[in-house]
């Protein structure tokens, strides 16, 4: 099950969409950290939720402006939208929910540290097979 999955599209020179998921244990832990509540996730009330969606937003915007970089384009960032604990099946089917013609999708496995506390994270970034290509060749991979 995911705990938490944050989520945005981007569009200009590559469009797609990119989600940052933390498995359920790791995500109750951030939400410890950060707001210092026992409370489960289906607790929380919105602005703890925002605090949530706002270190996504940060993680996912740094991510998308360093390929923005690495690809010499401009993106533009939609707002996050939070979810949280998702099945397995209702997580794919969020994502996909929001990918109409993309085809393929870049999924890293990723350590997040905040002081001492290792979060193991995931973040899926869902591309067009043509913007995917593109990308490739720029990079030179």
């Amino acid at each position: 099950m995911a705990g938490a999955v944050i989520q945005q599209r981007f569009s200009g020179d590559l469009v797609g969409t990119v989600s940052l998921i933390f498995p359920q244990e790791h995500a109750l832990l951030l939400v410890r950290v950060l707001l210092g509540t026992q409370k489960d996730l289906s607790q929380l009330s919105a602005a703890e939720q925002t605090v949530l969606s706002e270190v996504g937003n940060i993680v996912l915007n740094s991510a998308l402006a360093v390929l923005g970089d690495q690809m010499g384009c401009r993106l533009e960032i939609s707002l996050p939208m939070i979810f949280l604990a998702i099945p397995g099946r209702l997580l794919t089917d969020r994502i996909l929910q929001e990918t109409q013609d993309r085809e393929q999708a870049i999924v890293l496995m990723s350590h997040l540290s905040i002081g001492a506390l290792e979060l193991i994270c995931y973040l899926v970034l869902i591309l067009s097979h043509e913007n995917i290509e593109r990308m490739l060749k720029k990079l030179e991979v």
